[in-house]
């Protein structure tokens, strides 16, 4: 049975397409850009520097920067400081750019050399000798760099690395006083390093209050708050509690890699690592919690506060995970493979790491050998579906449907229960179905992502439209398309509605909604088309012309020039 017309599937491709990858993910300081560069810069790498002057070097490393290539950047503003040795400005830079871009110990001369000029030290600079101090367990030196640093400021690195500096010196009360700063705008990350100070002074019913001050049933905290409170409770003898905290909140909250470590080592002994092995580890785990909103806003902040807390605990996988994901949002995919490299083998987001690699590779060109890798790691975990999500994706974008259906199929089948947020994978895999013309199991998958997720508005958008194309439960395809523009008031779904009218023969109508549509996409070649058709049937001939030769203006596969020339010379026939 024929499905979704041609222009109307590919429209769903797009609106889909347009959010694919961050719904499969689940999902984090631009300064001047120059005009002109060399011919050899691009957005994936170090440059060479040797055939530019200190200028050049400088102004090629600040683009660099203004497209978020830290180590391109670095490379270039550490050849212009070469030049310029004296300009305490272009080391500031390049302390920045070096820091960014991971380069952790060329930073750290870098922050020596600024320090000891005496001129205009900034702040991070200070801090981050501090930092450097108390990953040696030099407290008094530590201590003097942040008295320094604090002086007219109180940021929360400052304050996260007094905490634990203070702590570190074996002052309890001074780390505990530390804390208060942090409390007004950062509450979650003020508990959580109370609770880590209580315990690390051996107070373990202060640290799980501490813990338990933001909630009161644990089920509902932070899960990073719970594995917390499950060591407390294990240091203090008792196992079967935190063993029952922590299989509750896996059935309440599953899929969390750490957690299930947690119970993978428990079922095997009585005892759990530390979240926070020393001082520096505590400051790495605040540190990339402050990173989490960062990056969602302030992009270069984010990425060196990951940076830091990376270098501050080698082991923090979690922080390279979201590095990596930070780098992809800036298409810069060997940066965000070198990312995910650094998870250890043995970490809790190992396998994960590998999925996100192979989906890099795919966007680096190389589909053969992204597919042959996510293949593998399915099978090596017959039980996930990370490895099956992002074959889906790929065979998605490569339009090879067949091998797409079946992919979520072997998907879904892995699925435990019926979730609301799995109407994606259903709803993907009818799309599949539909593009292979088997209308009867892909209308199944749409209403059973709709069971799953009533309102979502791709699904309501798209069974709609295909349901009107065929003429089919027109009543409820209107009601579907209605909904569906009142949630995700886009070009694209105003279409879909304003083109079920026209089909309908509610030419009225369809004039209204796809006048919308097109004053929100007014570059669409479809929109633009179907508001001509409109605009005949209601009699407006010389608008409707306009607005073909306007659909014939933009680049379009999804039109065809041939009858558009049709329509522009003789009009619509019945």
């Amino acid at each position: 049975m024929n499905g979704l017309g041609t222009d109307g599937m590919k429209r769903q491709m797009r609106i889909w397409t347009k959010a694919g990858r961050a719904a499969l993910s689940g999902g984090m300081l631009a300064i001047a850009c120059l005009s002109a560069l060399p011919a050899q810069a691009d957005k994936s790498g170090a440059m060479p520097v040797e055939d530019l002057n200190v200028y050049g070097n400088y102004l090629s490393g600040l683009h660099a920067e203004r497209l978020s290539n830290f180590p391109q950047s670095a490379a270039f503003l550490d050849a212009a400081l070469a030049e310029r040795p004296d300009n305490i400005m272009l080391r500031v830079r390049a302390f920045q750019a070096n820091m960014g871009a991971g380069d952790m110990d060329r930073a750290l001369t870098l922050a020596k050399e600024i320090y000891d000029s005496k001129t205009g030290v900034p702040p991070l600079v200070v801090t981050y000798l501090a930092l450097d101090a108390i990953k040696r367990e030099d407290w008094d030196g530590a201590l003097g760099y942040l008295k320094e640093a604090q002086d007219g400021h109180n940021d929360v690195l400052i304050q996260l690395s007094k905490i634990w500096a203070e702590a570190g010196a074996g002052k309890q009360d001074a780390a505990l006083k530390a804390i208060e700063p942090l409390r007004k705008s950062f509450a979650g990350i003020a508990a959580l390093m109370e609770g880590m100070v209580r315990q690390h002074f051996g107070d373990l019913k202060g640290a799980e209050t501490a813990y338990m001050s933001q909630v009161e049933d644990p089920l509902k905290a932070p899960g990073l708050l719970v594995r917390a409170l499950i060591r407390v409770r294990l240091a203090e003898g008792r196992t079967d509690e935190a063993r029952e905290l922590l299989s509750q909140y896996l059935v309440r909250v599953p899929n969390q890699v750490e957690m299930e470590a947690d119970m993978a080592q428990l079922m095997k002994k009585q005892a759990l690592p530390p979240l926070a092995a020393t001082p520096a580890d505590a400051i790495a785990e605040g540190v990339y919690q402050i990173a989490i909103p960062y990056s969602r806003s302030l992009w270069e902040n984010g990425m060196i506060f990951l940076r830091l807390s990376t270098w501050l605990n080698p082991s923090l996988d979690k922080a390279n995970i979201l590095m990596g994901g930070l780098l992809e949002d800036r298409q810069l995919f060997d940066q965000a493979i070198a990312a995910y490299g650094n998870v250890g083998e043995g970490s809790p987001y190992a396998w994960q790491s590998k999925v996100l690699i192979a989906s890099d590779l795919y966007d680096l060109k190389k589909p053969k050998e992204a597919i042959s890798t996510l293949e593998k790691l399915s099978l090596e975990r017959p039980d996930q579906i990370g490895a099956l999500r992002s074959l889906g994706q790929i065979y998605h974008s490569e339009q090879r449907y067949p091998e797409m259906s079946e992919t979520y199929d072997r998907l879904i089948k892995r699925l435990k229960d019926d979730r609301p947020e799995y109407w994606l994978y259903y709803y993907l895999r009818g799309m599949a179905e539909e593009r292979q013309k088997n209308w009867d199991p892909a209308e199944k998958d749409f209403l059973k992502a709709l069971e799953l997720q009533p309102d979502q508005p791709e699904v309501l958008n798209y069974l709609g439209y295909s349901w009107v194309d065929m003429g089919r439960n027109l009543d409820r395809a209107q009601a579907m398309l209605k909904k569906a523009v009142e949630q995700r008031y886009t070009g694209y779904v105003v279409d879909s509605l304003g083109w079920a009218y026209y089909r309908l023969g509610k030419y009225d109508d369809a004039v209204r909604e796809l006048e919308r549509a097109v004053s929100l996409e007014p570059t669409e070649p479809v929109i633009n088309d179907h508001l001509g058709d409109a605009y005949w049937k209601v009699g407006r001939k010389r608008e409707a012309r306009y607005q073909w030769e306007r659909a014939s203006i933009f680049e379009s596969d999804e039109i065809d020039g041939d009858e558009l020339r049709k329509k522009i010379e003789n009009g619509l026939t019945d």
